[in-house]
């Protein structure tokens, strides 16, 4: 799919194709209401449709995660709800992790 900035913003009820450009060139950020246009559009997930935007928020959700599970760890607390958090917050890592290694699945377009 070959479509001009015109021709995506018209598909997605925008009056021309300047945000489209800004979107691109990461001058601006979508609305919500916008993401799901274009997740409608090019039949991908966010994940894939903004990658790069999305693998930085990845990393910084698995480096906090980490940090949130040594602090529980250390804490050397026994109670039920912090081997909880502990046992959720590993099974995070983990699923992240694999995820990670997980090539995404081709996308029509990319910002």
């Amino acid at each position: 799919m070959h479509l001009t900035e015109k021709e995506v913003a018209f598909l997605m009820g925008l009056a021309h194709g300047s945000p489209i450009s800004r979107y691109e060139h990461f001058h601006s950020h979508p609305s919500l209401q916008t993401l799901l246009r274009l997740i409608a559009l090019f039949g991908c997930e966010i994940q894939e449709l903004f990658a790069g935007e999305y693998q930085k928020a990845e990393e910084l959700v698995l480096h906090n995660t980490k940090i949130l599970r040594r602090r529980y760890e250390h804490q050397g607390k026994t109670d039920l709800a912090t081997a909880h958090k502990i046992k959720v917050l590993s099974r995070r890592l983990d699923a992240i992790e694999m995820a990670q290694s997980i090539q995404p699945n081709s996308c029509i377009c990319y910002f």
